[in-house]
């Protein structure tokens, strides 16, 4: 290489080197600042109060519509909590209904069922009288008086089966006559009352020492 060639790769290596320096480099959005716009001074512009105003405005603006639409999602939510607690609460009543529904009509039918029971056992305490077996009477009595003791017929069988136990076995003959005054003060116009007096009078005739306690 001559002297000529050495010298004009000087020239382009100093031409090179006072290129302008870049500090901030281009990322591919922004533009590319050189080290001599940094050194300009910063030039402070104004604006027009109207502009200010149009600015305020604009950014309240922004913040209503942040805020409508913050308070529309809260309301929104709102009235779907609302709509699902009403759903629920329909639901719960009409399965509380259904329910209240099927206990009635399970106590009914158990209320009618035991009514039968027991008009069942008290007709067939009543037959057991009729063939002088009165232990075996008043276990069907009782078996009724479980279901519901409040039962004229059940009560005179009870009664007359102290009565014929009293004065045949000389047992229950308290209870007999504490049962038939209890019989007279609450059923005194039901019929059969007057018979039972007249049968436990016959029979305390019939013993000269009277009902044995």
């Amino acid at each position: 290489m001559g002297a000529g060639g050495f010298i004009q790769m000087m020239v382009d290596s100093l031409k090179a080197n006072n290129r302008p320096k870049k500090h901030i480099f281009n990322n591919g959005k922004k533009k590319i600042v050189t080290s001599e716009q940094l050194k300009k001074p910063l030039v402070k512009k104004t604006i027009s109060e109207e502009d200010l105003l149009i600015i305020k405005k604009r950014i309240r603006f922004k913040a209503f519509l942040a805020n409508r639409k913050r308070l529309i999602y809260r309301l929104s939510t709102l009235v779907l909590l609302l709509i699902l607690f009403l759903v629920l609460s329909f639901r719960f009543y009409e399965n509380n209904k259904n329910r209240q529904t099927e206990i009635a009509n399970q106590t009914k039918h158990s209320t009618r069922k035991d009514f039968v029971k027991r008009q069942k056992l008290i007709i067939q305490g009543h037959q057991l009288i009729n063939m002088g077996d009165y232990y075996a009477a008043k276990g069907k009595f009782y078996e009724a008086a479980e279901i519901d003791p409040n039962d004229y017929l059940l009560q005179l069988g009870i009664v007359t089966c102290d009565i014929r136990l009293c004065y045949s076995n000389n047992k229950y003959c308290t209870k007999a006559i504490l049962g038939l005054q209890k019989l007279v003060e609450e059923y005194g116009d039901q019929p059969g009352i007057e018979q039972l007096i007249k049968e436990f009078n016959q029979l305390a005739a019939q013993k000269k020492q009277g009902p044995k306690k």
